[in-house]
């Protein structure tokens, strides 16, 4: 049995499908077992699309109204609160939330 990484196994896949043929002809004739090329092809496949995702989690949002100047309000935990005007830049907001994350 050859142990191929899954580089390899992604090579092998794409190759299938620019082929054209069906997995099992394919399979014929790489000397694979269709049984197993379709058992790699789901567990890598799913792998992928599971490192890829984000892993981000949803947070509460309120919106309230105010006669106050608008201003944005960052709650991270009970301890810090930012008071931030909404002229701040996206980008900039985006990397400071990103570098607080734990």
């Amino acid at each position: 049995m050859i142990i191929r990484t899954p580089a390899e196994w992604h090579t092998l896949f794409n190759e299938q499908k620019q082929s054209g043929q069906s997995a099992a002809a394919f399979c014929r004739e790489h000397d694979l077992c269709p049984r197993y090329f379709s058992k790699r092809r789901k567990q890598l496949l799913n792998s992928d699309a599971l490192s890829r995702s984000p892993k981000t989690a949803f947070v509460p949002v309120s919106v309230m109204k105010s006669i106050e100047p608008i201003r944005v309000e960052l709650k991270l935990g009970d301890a810090l609160v930012l008071i931030l005007p909404t002229s701040i830049s996206p980008a900039w907001l985006a990397e400071l939330v990103h570098q607080l994350r734990p």
